[in-house]
């Protein structure tokens, strides 16, 4: 009998952490889209019941491609674990960060306004910005483009439709060059019932 338990003990144990991998990037072992788009959608709730705000930043990394062309998938993943990492240092550790593309990272800041989330997209533009990094001897200047979205800006808006606005956003900043920031703008979307 002791047997049987300690075997249900380990299946319990292995569910657990294929849970927990199926909602996490393999490459850079922070959470995929999966995963940081229901955190989204959780926060959402929790912040609107609170009556507090909720801000997304969509952030796409440009060199990622051509360095994985050029270099290979080892040092590509190599680039986008340090920007990942410089990111993390910009956010508080209640905030969500996922890899929701290839390039393209999910930032979830449940509390923060529209006011807070363009300071903390500009405290991550100069982060990754500031200074390049060495991927297989060769250094490489960090080129980026956010888009930003608030519930407070938003009030009545689904997680869909902020994704939606912030995608939008990332779109325009991609448009103006490197290094730019868009916030979306409520004369953007018609919100029906």
């Amino acid at each position: 009998m002791g047997s049987l338990k300690l075997q249900h003990m380990e299946l319990q144990k292995q569910v657990r952490n294929l849970k927990r991998d199926a909602m996490l990037d393999p490459v850079l072992g922070m959470w995929n889209r999966a995963a940081i788009t229901r955190s989204l959608g959780i926060e959402l709730e929790r912040c609107t019941q609170s009556g507090k705000p909720l801000s997304l930043l969509f952030v796409a990394v440009k060199q990622y491609q051509d360095l994985k062309d050029r270099l290979g998938s080892i040092a590509g993943d190599a680039f986008l674990l340090k920007v990942a990492s410089r990111m993390r240092s910009c956010i508080r550790p209640f905030d969500a960060l996922g890899r929701f593309e290839s390039d393209v990272f999910l930032v979830v800041l449940p509390g923060a306004s529209h006011l807070v989330a363009a300071a903390v997209a500009e405290r991550m533009r100069l982060s990754l910005v500031s200074r390049p990094e060495t991927i297989e001897d060769e250094s490489i200047d960090i080129a980026m483009s956010a888009g930003v979205v608030s519930s407070d800006i938003f009030p009545q808006a689904t997680s869909e439709i902020l994704l939606n606005q912030a995608e939008k956003a990332l779109l325009a900043a991609r448009r103006l060059e490197n290094n730019h920031i868009v916030q979306a703008e409520a004369e953007q979307v018609t919100l029906s019932n």
